[in-house]
């Protein structure tokens, strides 16, 4: 069984990856960037709600968690400026949340299996990365985690 710092490793390079392979995919013209915006834009604000929304789901941030996400998503916050960011649109997160997934996930179907099950593993990689982060699994979150590993 892998490590948490192995299982971090892994989900930058996959991410890193996937966003990458969105640039060919746009120029392929298997996105309609006129409706969605950019196709890495989409998929990584898509993935960072995600983080976020599990991050909260035990209803407090810590910084450690904070501290993750900064180094998964290449950001540098504080957990008071992440804060700020969720209160700005936690709602919307939470609202949509696991449409938004399913959602994003059946436009990647659209443009081929192999995209969308990429992105799935990176859905599950997030979610095991975030409910580790505080080393502490909460019910909230394992309970939430369940319900998008049943997304497809």
């Amino acid at each position: 069984m892998k490590n948490f710092q192995e299982k971090c490793s892994d989900f930058r390079q996959e991410y890193d990856a996937f966003i990458n392979s969105c640039d060919a995919l746009e120029m392929d013209g298997k996105w309609d960037k006129g409706q969605y915006g950019e196709m890495e834009a989409y998929y990584s604000s898509d993935l960072i709600n995600v983080a976020l929304r599990l991050m909260v789901a035990d209803r407090k941030m810590t910084q450690e968690e904070v501290d993750i996400i900064n180094l998964q998503f290449g950001f540098k916050y504080t957990a008071e400026e992440l804060e700020e960011v969720y209160r700005e649109c936690g709602k919307r997160i939470n609202e949509s949340f696991e449409e938004s997934v399913r959602n994003s996930f059946l436009m990647a179907r659209r443009i081929n299996e192999a995209f969308a099950q990429k992105y799935i593993r990176l859905v599950h990689q997030i979610s095991d990365i975030m409910i580790e982060s505080d080393y502490h699994m909460w019910p909230e979150e394992t309970h939430l985690a369940m319900r998008l590993r049943h997304i497809e």
